[in-house]
């Protein structure tokens, strides 16, 4: 490129800045070349040629149009492709933001093609993921679907010790999370609910409850708080009472001191 032809497409760049895209507010790529396409076809189109001014630019344009080589037919892909690392959020980063992929490819690595509207997550050859390219910066874009999946392989995840537990103390209750998983229920939901009557009944009246289950074909956690409470009453035991308190009753230290102070009170001796 010559001085002089650098010169002049320094001053077109200036113009298309300070007469189109001054204090003009872009919401989309879309629209943004829509209008960038409108200022082109009647504004600069309609000047006069810097070098023919008998002629305006669309004459000029017109003409040399012809001389042009086509388009190829299959246009190059100019989509960014490149490795991306999957965090433990099920994310991947393009940018400033994150877009979600499913929570099974956590920890490790797909490959984000994007072009300027769409985000695509592949592995291989197969498209993971697809997302709608944000232009905002530090945005979350998130599919409800691998948000949901995550989310249940965290609650199966924090399942999974106290159901361990829950077992080791009541080894029927197998028969119980067996039944869970075959009729589609909640495990994790289920599983907190029997740690919840463990700790208000105990483990020896939650076992005579899993057995009377385990001979019906019942498997609802309502159900086995019902045989929980019967067990109670058949032997006789006080009704159990949740007692939750804060973490500042929990936490707190009580001082000792001497109690011959009460017996002094008691006594009416200063």
């Amino acid at each position: 490129m010559t001085a002089p032809s650098k010169g002049g497409v320094e001053r077109g760049i200036r113009d298309l800045k300070e007469a189109h895209f001054a204090a003009r507010t872009i919401v989309s790529i879309e629209r943004g070349n829509q209008e960038l396409l409108e200022f082109i076809e009647e504004v600069v189109c309609e000047r006069r040629h810097p070098t023919q001014p008998t002629r305006t630019v669309r004459e000029v344009w017109e003409e040399e149009r012809s001389k042009l080589l086509p388009l190829p037919v299959h246009l190059p892909s100019t989509d960014l492709i490149t490795p991306v690392s999957v965090d433990k959020t099920a994310s991947v980063r393009l940018s400033t933001n994150r877009y979600s992929v499913p929570s099974r490819y956590a920890g490790g690595t797909l490959t984000l093609a994007a072009d300027d509207t769409v985000v695509r997550i592949l592995d291989g050859d197969t498209e993971v993921a697809r997302h709608a390219r944000s232009l905002g910066r530090h945005q979350r874009i998130d599919d409800l679907e691998h948000r949901r999946d995550l989310i249940e392989e965290r609650r199966a995840a924090n399942a999974a010790p106290v159901r361990s537990h829950l077992l080791l103390e009541i080894p029927e209750l197998h028969v119980i999370f067996e039944r869970w998983v075959e009729r589609g229920r909640n495990v994790g939901a289920m599983t907190s609910r029997t740690k919840k009557l463990r700790d208000l009944y105990g483990s020896e009246l939650l076992r005579q409850a899993v057995l009377e289950m385990c001979a019906s074909e019942t498997h609802d956690v309502g159900a086995l708080a019902l045989l929980c409470e019967q067990a109670r009453r058949r032997a006789n035991l006080p009704v159990p009472l949740a007692l939750p308190l804060p973490r500042h009753v929990v936490d707190v230290d009580v001082v000792s001191h001497d109690l011959a102070s009460y017996d002094t009170k008691t006594r009416g001796t200063p």
